[in-house]
């Protein structure tokens, strides 16, 4: 299958895209990162403008390389399922810490449910949230 810089690139190739060398760093950034990051996050480590961090973010998601993970009230990035993992996430509600949760259990249960509603699962998203142990000690 190859390394995962090489199926981005051919992806981007397949996709009409150049390769660029913020994308690249985004790519890179993004593989590297264990949890989801912010467009505010990610400025200062690809270490461009706000403007071309988004428009990146964006032009790279709409052709499946980034996915848009909901956080709360705002949204974060990570790489999509063709480059990571399927996995979900849960966030404090007092910090704002990330964790990752890849729970084959849960995977089946959201299967089974959309089954169940007359439906053919292609994907789906989900968005837990809770209070941290950090933040479960301090109350």
């Amino acid at each position: 299958m190859g390394s995962a810089f090489t199926i981005f690139k051919r992806h981007l190739h397949s996709n009409n895209m150049r390769m660029t060398h913020q994308r690249d760093h985004l790519f890179h950034v993004l593989l590297k990162s264990s949890h989801p990051l912010s467009i505010e996050q990610l400025i200062p480590l690809v270490d461009s403008h706000f403007v071309s961090v988004y428009r990146n973010v964006q032009e790279l998601r709409k052709v499946g390389v980034i996915k848009q993970v909901p956080l709360g009230l705002k949204y974060s990035y990570e790489l999509s399922d063709m480059f990571k993992p399927h996995h979900h996430h849960i966030s404090c509600d007092g910090c704002s810490a990330v964790s990752g949760i890849d729970d084959e259990e849960i995977e089946r249960l959201i299967d089974s449910a959309a089954v169940r509603a007359g439906y053919r699962p292609t994907g789906h998203s989900l968005e837990m949230r809770g209070i941290c142990r950090n933040c479960r000690v301090t109350d």
